[in-house]
């Protein structure tokens, strides 16, 4: 990408741009990291002939300051991988209620795409993000065909803006992702200013009456959004420098292999912090005389301590597979598949707080089945 021509883009339509907020550059990395995982994946899977990224509220595409948004960044991953893979069709779907903003990422988009590669296909429209959702055929030819991989994106800027009905019908249509921006602030806001809020109301679909905190709102909206072939779903936190949270972005998926990797894309942006707080400059100065790896471990001990204790309260007295236990902490905790055995099963063992079956043999952990005793470890 020429940075100094976006820039200049950006100049040009200043009046148009949104400011970058400090958290934004976090949600950005990690949507983007997540996206690149993704796409290694699906673009070397047998038999996905079509890879989808619908951006279903995309804004500008760019900030004041001229940093590319979440769906520049992420066409760029997609033009690049689909010039290393000729034999699949890449699409990226862009709409915006914003006709002038929409006229703005167009041209970001064309700067992009300068060298193209001829399976990639940029789909843009003008639309209210509900009736654009909803209207299933527009995706029909890219995300219907057997083995197609798609990611819906959701990033609205307040509450109210979608509808969980929109977002059900699209899931009930479509084998996809969806990764879905909830605006918590505006929830609590709202619900203490009118708690039959009308908005809040019309966007759950629901009575809420008996939903009081954010924690029920979250699980409420999981609940609602884990259908059809969504399996999995994990939120994580935005707050800001005085710890109020703006929002959370909660990641829906069919696979296991998908929350597997969005781990991975949280340990790589937020080295495995349970949450994202906006620093102090102060803040950030202090942080530089540790060590990073040495942070990391911190971060790690503590979230091996709260695995291994949730992992012994939820299955206690019972015997459970690997796989059982891994989709537990993938699900309830920060650590990735690749931390369970070492940081969580092996550890539980050591403490006789677990037995291995031993099935499979002494060396075989993950086809092998575990007792895990009562108490906490």
């Amino acid at each position: 990408m020429n940075a100094q021509k976006i820039r200049e883009i950006a100049n040009k339509h200043i009046s148009l741009l949104d400011d970058k907020k400090p958290q934004t550059s976090y949600k950005i990395k990690y949507v983007s990291t997540y996206v690149k995982e993704w796409l290694y994946v699906m673009a070397n899977r047998p038999k996905t002939p079509m890879i989808n990224f619908i951006d279903c509220m995309c804004n500008a595409g760019i900030y004041k300051d001229g940093d590319p948004g979440t769906s520049i960044k992420v066409l760029e991953l997609f033009r690049d991988t689909a010039f290393g893979h000729q034999d699949r069709q890449f699409n990226i779907f862009l709409n915006d209620i914003d006709n002038n903003r929409l006229d703005v990422i167009k041209e970001v988009s064309n700067e992009i795409l300068k060298t193209k590669p001829q399976n990639l296909t940029l789909h843009v429209a003008n639309n209210d993000v509900n009736a654009y959702i909803e209207n299933v055929g527009v995706f029909s030819t890219q995300c219907k065909p057997f083995g197609a991989a798609t990611i819906l994106f959701v990033d609205p800027y307040n509450f109210g803006s979608v509808k969980l009905r929109s977002l059900k019908t699209f899931i009930q249509e479509y084998y996809c992702e969806l990764i879905f921006n909830v605006f918590t602030s505006d929830f609590v806001r709202n619900i203490q200013n009118d708690k039959n809020n009308k908005k809040i109301v019309e966007s759950i679909g629901r009575d809420i009456t008996n939903i009081k905190t954010v924690e029920q709102l979250v699980s409420l909206i999981k609940n609602e959004l884990v259908i059809g072939d969504i399996k999995h779903a994990f939120a994580y936190e935005f707050r800001t420098q005085t710890n109020t949270e703006l929002y959370q972005i909660i990641f829906f998926t069919p696979s296991i292999r998908g929350l597997e990797k969005l781990k991975e894309a949280l340990w790589e942006t937020f080295k495995g912090r349970e949450f994202h707080r906006n620093e102090k400059q102060c803040e950030t100065e202090q942080l530089s005389i540790w060590q990073e790896t040495d942070e990391e471990q911190m971060v790690l001990d503590v979230c091996s301590r709260i695995a291994k204790e949730k992992v012994v309260k939820h299955f206690a007295n019972i015997e459970v597979a690997y796989d059982e236990v891994k989709i537990f902490v993938l699900e309830n905790t920060m650590l990735f598949e690749g931390q369970i055995l070492n940081h969580v099963l092996k550890p539980l063992i050591k403490e006789k707080k677990v037995v291995k079956r031993n099935k499979e043999g002494k060396l075989n952990y993950k086809g092998d089945s575990f007792v895990i005793m009562g108490g906490v470890p």
